[in-house]
């Protein structure tokens, strides 16, 4: 009968003790470095683009569920619209914080590979088309940092490094 009493007044200090929390926790959606609208214009626009293709500026949009759209404006003012995109994300070097970027497009349909990295409100990406492939163009690596796209074993420096500022 000792025991049941003790057991008795175990159970009612752990049920007395219990309280109501009141407290709502609402989830919250993880964000990463890229997350947000960002916008390349001018002489940040890449040179490749901006030379071959006309290109005035870009605005690109990384969502939290790794969804992306993207919006390029040329020289005369034409607007060509990248739509149903996903993108994923390598994991960071930790001397340099690039991580390897891979985009696909559903419109048109596309993929892009290459490198992206955050510094403050400045994004610098790095992405070639990779399908359908461009002969002889190699994607920059986060070994080779920024300016290691090759074309035919040749490095292109500064020719695709686009900069973004985060609106």
């Amino acid at each position: 009968m000792k025991q049941l009493a003790v057991i008795l007044l175990f159970a009612a200090l752990i049920v007395g003790g219990c309280k109501k929390d009141d407290t709502v926790t609402t989830p919250t959606t993880a964000t990463g470095p890229i997350v947000g609208t960002w916008l390349s214009t001018g002489a940040n626009v890449a040179y490749g683009l901006r030379t071959a293709l006309k290109v005035k500026s870009v605005t690109v949009v990384f969502n939290a569920d790794s969804t992306v759209t993207t919006q390029s404006t040329d020289s005369s003012n034409v607007v060509t619209s990248y739509t149903g995109g996903v993108y994923h994300l390598g994991t960071a070097a930790a001397d340099t914080s690039i991580r390897t970027i891979g985009i696909t497009y559903a419109s048109p349909a596309i993929s892009q590979s290459g490198i992206v990295q955050v510094v403050g409100t400045a994004l610098k990406l790095e992405v070639v088309q990779t399908t359908p492939q461009l002969t002889g163009v190699v994607a920059a690596t986060v070994a080779g940092g920024f300016g290691s796209t090759k074309y035919n074993g040749v490095a292109l420096g500064v020719t695709y490094i686009q900069t973004y500022v985060k609106q």
